[in-house]
C-alpha cells in the first residue's frame, strides 16, 4: 500500500497532514532556540503561538539532554522540520486519488463512446475492436467501484486491469492505417492523457511501462481530457 495515497484517503484531514505535520516540525525547531520574552508584546504573542503549534505544552522540559546522551534538541528539531518538509513535497508531487481517477474515467468514458461508431462506420475493423467493446463493462464497472471508494491505495489490481485495457485500446487504435473521423482524434486523445494517466498510476501499481503517444502530436494532456470529455457526453 502507498502511504500517501492511504494518508490522503482520510476524509476531511487526509490532505492537509503532511502540511500540518511539516509546520508542528518547523515550530518545534523554532521552539528549541527562542528565548522565552521578557515582557509582554508582540513577540510574547509569536512565542505562545509557535510553543503552541509545536505541542510545546512543557516549555522544552527537555531541552537540555542528560550529561553524556549526545543528543542536541536543535538538530533533532531541525531533522524533524526535514522530515515534515519531505512528507509536504510528497503530498504536492503525488496525485491525489481523485485525478488518478478522474483522468482513467474521462478516457474510459471518451473511448466507450466511439469505439461502437468507428466497428459502426467501418465494420471491417471489428475483429480488432470488437473484442475491447466486449470488455467495457467489466472495465466501467471496476472504475466505479474504485470511485464509490474514492481511494486507489486497496485497487492497484483494478487500477493495472483498467490501464491494461487502455495500452491494449491504444496500440490497437495504432496499429490501423485509418480510422474514420471525427474518431481518429478520439483516439489520439487518447494516446495522449495515456502517458498521463501511466505516471500517475505508476507509483500505485509499483510499475513503469514507458507508453509514450501514439504517433507524433502537438496536442497537450489538458486538450486531450476536452476531446475525450466531449466524446464521452
Amino acid at each position: 500500500m502507498d502511504l500517501m495515497n492511504a494518508v490522503s484517503a482520510l476524509p476531511g484531514v487526509g490532505p492537509a497532514l503532511p502540511y500540518i505535520a511539516f509546520g508542528v516540525a518547523v515550530c518545534a525547531a523554532l521552539a528549541t532556540t527562542l528565548k522565552p520574552p521578557a515582557a509582554p508584546g508582540w513577540y510574547s504573542i509569536l512565542y505562545g503561538l509557535v510553543n503552541f503549534v509545536a505541542l510545546n505544552f512543557g516549555h522544552a522540559k527537555n531541552a537540555t539532554a542528560p550529561a553524556g546522551s549526545g543528543v542536541d534538541p536543535a538538530k533533532t528539531g531541525v531533522l524533524g522540520a526535514l522530515i515534515g518538509l519531505a512528507l509536504a513535497l510528497n503530498a504536492c508531487t503525488a496525485p491525489a486519488p481523485s485525478a488518478i481517477l478522474s483522468d482513467m474515467a474521462t478516457a474510459v468514458d471518451g473511448l466507450a463512446a466511439v469505439l461502437p461508431s468507428i466497428v459502426a462506420a467501418d465494420p471491417s475493423l471489428a475483429p480488432k475492436l470488437q473484442p475491447l467493446i466486449d470488455q467495457l463493462p467489466a472495465v466501467q464497472a471496476d472504475l466505479k467501484t474504485l470511485q464509490a471508494s474514492a481511494s486507489v491505495a486497496p485497487g492497484a489490481g483494478t487500477l493495472a486491469q483498467i490501464d491494461a485495457w487502455l495500452n491494449g485500446t491504444v496500440k490497437v487504435a495504432a496499429s490501423i492505417p485509418a480510422i474514420p473521423a471525427p474518431y481518429d482524434q478520439v483516439l489520439q486523445a487518447a494516446s495522449v492523457l495515456l502517458p498521463v494517466i501511466e505516471a500517475e498510476i505508476n507509483p500505485v501499481i509499483t510499475r513503469a511501462t514507458g507508453l509514450s503517444a501514439v504517433g507524433p502530436s502537438a496536442m497537450s494532456a489538458d486538450e486531450a481530457r476536452a476531446i475525450l470529455l466531449r466524446a464521452g457526453r
